[in-house]
């Protein structure tokens, strides 16, 4: 009976504190842990049923324990409207400051210098395909309260939101040139770059320039990007439930940042996309409101601050942020790291993507899959070009989907708005395909 006695005991606590963070709308994923001790309750119930030893049912209780804590702690959130500053001495006394779940801005991390500028990062790889986001539907021109079918505020549905960011591939001259030519002013972002990190040869330098700094103990798993924009443009504003991320940013000029808590995901209207191991909001955060978001944005308060190069920004979980770049002179380095646990407790994100992968290209199919060819007329080559004249910048060629014939898009040597139509042309036709 004692063996019973302390199972039901166990169980009954831990299912009690699960339940009511659950009833609370707190977070639905605790339903892992919830699993995790009916197993364990019903398990020792059988130890105890046929008779075994003591010391079987103590090896599940503790086993279940060790779970427990080691698993909730990956559902604290930091609350508090507060940007927290250190020097950066050791990944040690880093990794202990990251235990506020709160912002933390880094000061002073030493051999980001070494790291690639936008320069350095293509020369020799313009020719390597990069991933070019249109941000034209978070902007304020593409405001139009008749797709607002994603709640009060959002402006646009989920779906559209989603298909309107995906990310099209392109040369890296060509994107470079598309960045810097005189299109709509926060127009385009490059970002999910991995691919091309490794195809530029540069991904192993990243990866240890950031392992000998940031990476945490039992780490699984890492992901490395680098971001780029166009003057204006920023990312949309997100959020994350990874162990850890870092964004160094690299070159002249600043990133200005906007971070809000995860208690203000109720004005946010919130779009999963599992394929980019995303959540988003439609919610836009930088310069005047949309009028389909004021009455969001009214409710709404935001860190806003600049991080430099030579500082680091850590990004905690469960904080929603968006970063706008000054130019496309800066990059951005983002460093994702996913630990053991971490892993097991956003276990439901894995599946998602596991699943959405299966039914959808990989991104460096997203647009060579399609029956196309990208062609980068004018800049072919290794260089960056001449970023004062888009002339050029990518021509589309195609036998076609499904047989119909084929279609062809080709930019001529123009500049100003009708090379923002010609290039819209293109990555429309990209992502319709």
């Amino acid at each position: 009976m004692r063996v019973l006695f302390c199972g039901f005991e166990c169980y009954t606590y831990f299912y009690l504190e699960i339940g009511i963070r659950i009833s609370l709308g707190e977070n639905l994923y605790h339903l892992i842990l919830v699993f995790v001790f009916v197993f364990g309750f019903w398990f020792s119930f059988l130890v105890f049923s046929l008779r075994m030893t003591d010391y079987l049912f103590y090896i599940v209780f503790f086993l279940c324990l060790f779970l427990y804590l080691h698993i909730s702690v990956h559902y604290r959130k930091g609350e508090d409207l507060e940007l927290f500053e250190t020097d950066y001495v050791s990944p040690e006394a880093l990794s202990e400051s990251c235990q506020s779940l709160q912002p933390l801005l880094v000061l002073g991390v030493r051999g980001v210098g070494s790291l690639p500028n936008v320069q350095q990062l293509t020369d020799g790889n313009g020719s390597y395909e990069a991933c070019l986001r249109d941000m034209r539907d978070l902007l304020p021109s593409s405001c139009s309260s008749s797709r607002d079918v994603g709640g009060i505020g959002s402006g646009i549905s989920g779906d559209d939101l989603v298909a309107g960011l995906k990310p099209v591939c392109l040369p890296m001259s060509g994107i470079l040139n598309i960045l810097s030519s005189n299109v709509e002013e926060g127009r385009y972002i490059s970002e999910g770059n991995s691919e091309y990190l490794e195809e530029a040869g540069v991904y192993k330098k990243v990866r240890h320039w950031g392992e000998d700094r940031f990476a945490p103990s039992y780490n699984v798993w890492t992901k490395l990007d680098v971001w780029m924009g166009n003057k204006g443009a920023f990312t949309p504003l997100r959020v994350h439930r990874f162990y850890r991320q870092y964004l160094v940013p690299r070159g002249p000029g600043v990133l200005t940042v906007k971070m809000t808590p995860w208690k203000s995901r109720k004005y946010l209207h919130a779009v999963r996309d599992d394929m980019m191991l995303e959540t988003l909001s439609p919610i836009v955060p930088w310069g005047v409101p949309r009028e389909d978001q004021k009455d969001s944005r009214s409710r709404l308060k935001f860190l806003e601050f600049v991080v430099k190069e030579g500082n680091v920004l850590y990004i905690p979980p469960f904080w929603w942020y968006s970063v706008e770049f000054s130019g496309p002179n800066i990059a951005v380095y983002s460093y994702t790291y996913v630990s053991a646990m971490n892993w097991l407790a956003n276990s439901d994100i894995w599946v998602r993507y596991l699943l959405a992968s299966r039914s959808a290209l990989p991104l460096g199919n997203v647009f060579s899959g399609n029956g196309f060819e990208v062609d980068v007329g004018g800049v072919v080559g290794d260089g960056v070009g001449d970023v004062g004249d888009v002339g050029g910048v990518v021509g589309v060629v195609g036998n076609g989907v499904g047989g119909d014939g084929g279609r062809e898009v080709v930019l001529d040597r123009v500049s100003g708005d009708d090379t923002g139509n010609q290039i819209d042309e293109i990555i429309q036709s990209m992502k319709s395909s």
